[in-house]
């Protein structure tokens, strides 16, 4: 479904890339230069990042990091869900191509599909969070545009009323703001509507976020029951359906059901995309 309205939100997310690029173009980093976001991460996240030292992971979102450690440690939100801090302390080099950045007074904004290596990762007592130091680098720069390009080819499939939404969720970091309003169009949108399997896709993923896996994992299988029944068999967007799946079986340590969920999402994938496609990765 390809959007046929606009939306000032909407119309700020395709054009902060250009605006990121220009500003990145301008700025005059001739040394390297370190600086810090703090979150919070499930254990299985942590776990994840843990394996991945040495390795090289994407961040497919933009974010702002701090100049100064004691920023990232008060941006933490509340912990109401028993998850870890974590201060990511990242390290720019000069003459980066790929990693698109640009500054403010006293944050650093980052651009979609940033590389970064991951070179350490401990707990440090002093500030009582994890640690996780990463580097920036252009390795990878082919596998992310491909990955850029898909996504925005993705998003064709949502009408303006869900991009709005994941916004909030994704990109804005308004995530009560995003639950409220995905909440809104469930008791509102009438159950023909073409929205509804993406609302509940929503609600599934907010369910996992805050790891009630469970909900997430009905969620999810609502969403693809509703995929099924309005789209052609292997449209992307039932194999995305099996893969969050999947996961959800992973996370509770389903394993092969989650090597079910997976195998049948990655046949619909071979059929929609070329070999080297990012998603079958």
């Amino acid at each position: 479904m390809k959007v046929t309205q606009s939306h000032p939100l909407l119309e700020d997310y395709f054009d902060l890339e250009a605006q990121l690029l220009q500003e990145h173009k301008h700025k005059n980093a001739r040394t390297i230069l370190k600086c810090f976001y703090g979150s919070l991460l499930n254990a299985q996240e942590l776990i994840n990042i843990k394996n991945a030292v040495g390795q090289l992971i994407s961040i497919n979102e933009f974010f702002f990091a701090t100049k100064t450690i004691n920023g990232a440690l008060d941006s933490i939100p509340n912990n109401k869900n028993h998850l870890e801090k974590y201060v990511l302390e990242i390290k720019l080099y000069p003459r980066l191509k790929t990693v698109i950045f640009a500054f403010t007074d006293d944050e650093i904004l980052f651009g979609i599909g940033g590389v970064f290596k991951v070179e350490h990762f401990e707990y440090n007592q002093e500030i009582k969070a994890w640690n996780i130091q990463l580097a920036a680098t252009d390795s990878l720069a082919t596998t992310v545009k491909d990955y850029l390009y898909y996504t925005r080819q993705e998003m064709e499939d949502y009408s303006s009323t869900i991009i709005f939404g994941r916004l909030l969720l994704n990109e804005l970091n308004e995530f009560n703001k995003g639950k409220n309003f995905f909440s809104l169009l469930k008791r509102t949108l009438p159950d023909i509507h073409e929205d509804i399997p993406a609302v509940w896709n929503n609600i599934a993923i907010i369910e996992e976020r805050n790891e009630n896996f469970d909900l997430a994992l009905q969620h999810y299988k609502q969403t693809y029951d509703l995929r099924r029944n309005r789209l052609l068999p292997n449209h992307p967007l039932i194999a995305h359906s099996l893969h969050n799946i999947g996961i959800i079986y992973y996370k509770i340590h389903e394993y092969e059901q989650a090597l079910v969920s997976y195998m049948k999402a990655l046949e619909i994938y071979r059929l929609n995309y070329p070999n080297d496609h990012v998603d079958k990765k």
